[in-house]
């Protein structure tokens, strides 16, 4: 029987990015939050699950630890 309460959320190319660039480095989480200047891993956790949305600007320091930004235009 399939849980109709919770269906699988498409990922967002920032979902992906994140996911990717952490385990092209072969970071954990917790590595990877700490290297952010995150106090949790559980928010990374989060922003790579789509839990989460950051704002702009913590974009920007989330993608800062892998030398990227947020460009827009």
């Amino acid at each position: 029987m399939k849980n109709k309460q919770n269906p699988p959320q498409p990922r967002s190319q920032f979902q992906v990015l994140l996911r990717s660039e952490r385990e092209t480095r072969a970071w954990s989480q917790a590595e990877t939050a700490e290297r952010s200047g995150l106090n949790s891993p559980q928010l990374w956790a989060a922003y790579e699950a789509g839990r989460r949305e950051p704002t702009i600007s913590q974009a920007n320091k989330l993608l800062k630890v892998f030398g990227l930004s947020v460009k827009f235009g």
